[in-house]
This record gives structure tokens, sequence and C-alpha cells, in this order.
């Protein structure tokens, strides 16, 4: 869901996705602009800006923070942004 295509459900306010990432992955340091950036752990366990997070945990990216985040276990994450602009993502 978001303002991208293709998408379920097209909406420019929010976006809503699911990722899971591999155990030993390094996530690509980046920050968003203008967008606020909801990080829900449903399994797994990472280290996110040096501390170590489990499923229930919710991290947050306000725009222009950068995100630090590395793998610990498979870990699969509910993410939300607000707003939906897909080229409001900037790597370090």
């Amino acid at each position: 869901m978001g303002g991208f295509e293709p998408s379920l459900f097209p909406n420019p306010h929010v976006e809503v996705g699911w990722h899971v990432y591999e155990a030993g992955f390094q996530g690509t340091s980046h920050t968003h602009r203008v967008g606020t950036e909801i990080n829900v752990i449903l399994h797994g366990r990472c280290r996110v800006d040096g501390t170590e997070m489990g499923p229930g945990e919710i991290f947050i990216y306000d725009p222009g923070d950068w995100s630090d985040v590395q793998f610990l276990e498979t870990t699969g994450l509910l993410i939300v942004k607000h707003p939906s602009l897909p080229g409001d993502k900037y790597e370090s």
C-alpha cells in the first residue's frame, strides 16, 4: 500500500509494507527528508542504532534521522511510512 506502482491500494498519504531480512544482513544507511518511518518487529532480532531489539518492539525514524540496522536473526518488519513519497530516500 502506498504512493507507488504496483500497489494493492495506491495512497500518497501512507505506505505500509512487510519485509523479511535474513540474519547477518546490514541495512543500507539512509534518511528521509520528509517522511516518518515506523518499524514494528514481528519476529526475529536486530540491532537498531546500537540497541538490540526483538518481537513487539517498535523503532521510529523521524525526518533527518539516519537508519542503522543490522539483522541478528531472520527478522520480519511491518513498516509504516507517512507520507508515501517514493523519492524520499537518501542513502549515505
